[in-house]
């Protein structure tokens, strides 16, 4: 959506579909061996031992700084509020499900998943959730109201003829129309938000 209205993207996904590279996007092409090359030369001078997605996470944060898009769309690693992502400060925070999962690390209840993922609420900042279930959206609503952040819920799924299947998918295009919507303001097109989700 961002790409339809004329703004360049920088994307942090994992895992990876093929190698590390595609981890790291501009515009949807993944970082280039050279632009990683020099992002891996920078972390290297840090004398601090780094796990490989902390290395990962450093490097994308430097091809970013150097090719300065106007956006950039950061995916938590792993739970939200302990992951090396989370030392950005974000316009907007996006919480789309909560389920059970990496129950080893982040705990084998709804509650205690929620708990790490509310971990990426900020100050002031809007969140916007999916469907959560009552006992984990508890407590991003909780985290919200003590950090005065705006919590936004879409009513209805977005319903247009994505590529990807599942119902789930029409709420994360709502999801994504919402957030679009609230970074781009006035310049928000509604027809051209439309169009970027089902191409």
């Amino acid at each position: 959506i961002l790409k339809a209205h004329g703004h360049t993207v920088g994307n942090f996904y994992s895992p990876a579909i093929l190698d590390l590279h595609d981890q790291i996007q501009l515009d949807g092409i993944p970082a280039t061996p050279e632009a990683m090359d020099r992002a891996m030369e920078r972390v290297a001078r840090v004398q601090t031992p780094l796990t490989d997605f902390e290395l990962l996470t450093a490097a994308a944060f430097l091809i970013f700084e150097e090719a300065a898009p106007d956006f950039t769309i950061i995916e938590a690693g792993m739970g939200g509020r302990f992951d090396s992502t989370n030392v950005i400060d974000p316009e907007i925070a996006i919480i789309p499900s909560v389920s059970l999962e990496h129950t080893a690390f982040l705990g084998d209840t709804l509650e205690k998943i929620a708990f790490h993922k509310a971990g990426i609420i900020k100050k002031w900042k809007p969140i916007f959730i999916g469907q959560l279930p009552a006992e984990a959206r508890y407590i991003i609503e909780e985290t919200a109201k003590a950090l005065h952040a705006d919590l936004i819920q879409p009513k209805e799924p977005l319903v247009l003829p994505l590529k990807q299947k599942g119902k789930h998918q029409q709420w994360n295009a709502r999801l994504a129309y919402e957030a679009a919507q609230e970074l781009l303001g006035f310049s928000f097109d509604p027809a051209k938000a439309e169009r970027a989700l089902v191409e």
